[in-house]
């Protein structure tokens, strides 16, 4: 049924800003994914979240077989990628050494604006803090939708039509 999945968790992640606490998860989602998907014969795939007072980090290790040398990323890989470096973090995935994939993300545990205003914990309760977190994240998702549909042009032309018409 797949390899098993250990979760350790270190540190308080109770109060993270929505928008590090969903892109831990989705980072986690998308990593534990892509395990399941491309790491051959792997028995165990381990995740860990780390917190500290500035940062957040996130580290999904499998055991598996990994794929040919020099293979492009995909789009899942530079999606998260993207995803970390819209809220100031960094997110690097590659092979083991010897055997298994590591994917590794560090968060700020608050959010740099555009314009370079910060907003975390301490701003969850202000107003003009969580309007500038909000245009933030449409600002993401538009970013996001206009790479799933160059993404699907250069996929396939039919799925272009179905982009336009889910994200039109």
């Amino acid at each position: 049924a797949g390899p098993v999945v250990d979760v350790e968790s270190d540190g308080d992640t109770d109060d993270l800003s929505p928008s590090v606490g969903s892109a831990i998860y989705r980072l986690a989602q998308e990593s534990v994914t892509n395990a399941r998907r491309h790491a051959r014969h792997a028995t165990r795939i381990h995740v860990r979240v780390a917190a500290d007072d500035t940062s957040v980090r996130l580290r999904v290790t499998d055991d598996g077989e990994t794929g040919p040398a020099g293979a492009p990323p995909g789009y899942g890989l530079i999606g998260m990628t993207e995803r970390a470096d819209l809220l100031g973090g960094t997110c690097e995935a590659g092979p083991n050494p010897d055997r298994g994939w590591t994917v590794t993300a560090v968060l700020p545990r608050s959010v740099l604006l555009p314009g370079g205003d910060r907003v975390g914990r301490s701003h969850v309760g202000d107003k003009a803090g969580a309007l500038l977190l909000q245009e933030r994240q449409q600002w993401a998702q538009a970013a996001f939708q206009q790479r799933v549909v160059a993404a699907c042009r250069v996929m396939q032309p039919a799925l272009l039509s179905k982009a336009d018409r889910a994200f039109g």
